[in-house]
């Protein structure tokens, strides 16, 4: 649900408007990636998000002159895909500004017009998808359930269709110089997964096969793999690969970044090692490893 937050209606109705989450509400996860159309990644994190503020900013001006951006300020009361953005661009930098608008609100809710600085030109547009499908409404319509991934994609334009976004799959360890087997995914905008086929990988021998496995080789020490496909295609997520000859040198799993959100969350660690900031708030971590990192924003810590 979403509400106009009115500066000047009264103070009674602002206090409405604006009043505390309930102590039962809680927040939500989900792992935003944020991608342009020349490969470059703004942010890959997990966020945490509750009710939030968003503002239409009148600098939000890509439908034109015609159709300008009220310069509004609305809260989502239920966490969201636009939510979830929105506290996304507090933690990290390079998402801002987040420009938004509300020109076709009533009918089709908020776009979004900038982010880190990246706007949109001539027929490109933000894409979004969740858990690889392509979105049918409005984000701030989207709820986020834990675990859901958001890519939003920076698209050129001259895409056919919606793009179609990869999703590389590869052992977090492995033996320095030895080949090793890595698997690419093709996500199409219906949410349905094909092997795809003739990618390109990160150190990669060969372009992937009709399975969408290739051979990789790497040196000693951290390689980030990528899978890079048609110019339809989202490029995978950076998939890092730890290699040493003594295999506890590197994490049996990968971990994330984590950002809490401003209100209270209980965040779960995963099982490899994290970097977790809670933010505002009373927090709670909860499975934290003793090769987390952990910000003195978390209250509490439960290993």
């Amino acid at each position: 649900m979403r509400k106009l937050i009115a500066p000047a209606i009264g103070a009674i109705a602002t206090l409405v408007l604006i009043a505390a989450p309930s102590a039962d509400a809680r927040s939500k996860y989900a792992d935003v990636r944020v991608v342009t159309n020349t490969g470059e990644t703004l942010a890959d994190h997990r966020q945490y998000t509750d009710d939030v503020r968003v503002k239409a900013s009148e600098d939000a001006d890509c439908f034109g002159e015609s159709s300008p951006s009220s310069n509004e300020t609305y809260r989502l009361e239920e966490p969201n895909m636009l939510g979830a953005l929105t506290d996304a661009a507090k933690n990290d930098q390079d998402l801002k500004p987040l420009l938004i608008t509300d020109a076709f609100f009533d009918s089709y809710g908020f776009g979004v017009c900038d982010i880190g600085g990246v706007e949109t030109e001539g027929f490109s547009y933000w894409y979004y998808a969740m858990n690889g499908a392509a979105a049918t409404t409005g984000a701030d319509q989207i709820p986020v359930a834990n675990g859901d991934r958001h890519l939003w994609y920076l698209t050129t334009g001259n895409e056919p269709g919606f793009p179609a976004e990869l999703v590389l799959k590869a052992p977090a360890r492995v033996t320095p110089g030895e080949k090793f087997t890595v698997k690419v995914l093709r996500l199409k905008p219906d949410g349905t997964k094909t092997a795809a086929k003739r990618v390109r990988v990160t150190n990669a021998l060969t372009r992937t096969d009709e399975n969408g496995k290739a051979k990789v080789i790497v040196d000693a020490g951290r390689t980030d793999l990528v899978a890079t496909g048609r110019p339809d295609d989202v490029p995978s997520a950076e998939v890092a690969v730890c290699a040493a000859e003594d295999p506890s040198e590197c994490p049996r799993r990968r971990g994330k970044t984590i950002y809490g959100s401003p209100g209270n969350d209980e965040i779960e660690g995963t099982r490899g090692p994290d970097r977790i900031d809670c933010g505002r708030g009373e927090d709670v971590v909860r499975g934290a490893q003793q090769s987390d990192q952990i910000a003195g924003s978390c209250e509490k810590v439960k290993r």
